[in-house]
């Protein structure tokens, strides 16, 4: 599986770049705090620790107890509940990222229908293999849907389900989440 590499400074920095709270049973208020900012302005949430304890913490000093991080994950679940955080591990998100920057959205608009398809590149911009069967991470895609639109479903593989339809000041709006190298359509649906 590639990964970032701690030399590779080719996207703005490589792991050691990543900036990262270190999870501690006094800074559960620092934790909670950039862990708001993160939300708020779009960045990543990383975080570690060395032990999770039952109650009583012993010298280390990154450790947690069980009490203060259940603190930390409420919050986390109520974020991602909301769709305002992507829960991921690093190799994930690492996936995520060389999809999406080795990818590119083709779409045709009909009446009453999207068809999206995304196309991934065999390698990434430095040459290293993207293999179909490890890169296989959905991509979320913001489609624009006509103002007219009530409500959608989306076709994927043969399944479909519905597309919950958001509005902004840009206008209306789904996301639909999509695998490289397949196809989905968008379809509008009738109360």
């Amino acid at each position: 599986m590639q990964s970032l590499t701690p030399d590779d400074t080719s996207l703005g920095g490589g792991w050691y770049s990543l900036k990262s709270k270190w999870l501690g049973e006094k800074r559960i208020s620092d934790i909670l705090e950039y862990l708001d900012r993160c939300v708020r302005d779009g960045g990543w949430f990383i975080t570690g620790c060395h032990n999770i304890v039952g109650t009583e913490i012993g010298k280390g000093n990154y450790e947690i107890s069980i009490p203060t991080i259940s603190i930390l994950f409420e919050k986390l679940a109520l974020y991602r509940d909301r769709g305002q955080l992507w829960i991921a591990t690093l190799k994930d998100a690492t996936r995520y990222l060389r999809e999406y920057e080795s990818s590119e959205l083709f779409f045709k608009a009909s009446d009453g229908e999207i068809t999206l398809e995304i196309k991934m590149k065999d390698k990434t911009k430095r040459g290293l293999p993207l293999t179909p069967s490890i890169f296989n991470m959905p991509l979320t895609v913001r489609v624009k849907v006509p103002d007219g639109w009530q409500s959608a479903e989306c076709i994927s593989d043969g399944t479909s389900a519905p597309c919950e339809i958001s509005e902004d000041e840009n206008g209306k709006y789904i996301y639909v989440d999509i695998v490289p190298n397949t196809k989905a359509t968008v379809r509008r649906c009738e109360k």
